[in-house]
């Protein structure tokens, strides 16, 4: 699966935005982790969001008892 434009776009512009308030103090490095997690987030959903439903497999094993 390849990254669309949108994530593309999102990782190229919001990485220098979410860096810019370390410059005003080293106290707001959690933006960054805060930008990362919402990353994570949008990306994923739109992975999901994305496939159709046959690309999809959903398998679980019960472990033996």
């Amino acid at each position: 699966m390849r990254p669309t434009l949108r994530a593309i776009l999102l990782v190229v512009v919001g990485v220098p935005i979410s860096l810019l308030p370390l410059l005003v103090s080293t106290r707001l490095w959690t933006v960054w982790l805060m930008y990362l997690a919402a990353l994570a987030l949008v990306s994923g959903l739109e992975m999901i969001l994305m496939a159709s439903r046959g690309q999809i497999t959903v398998q679980c094993q019960l472990p033996e008892q």
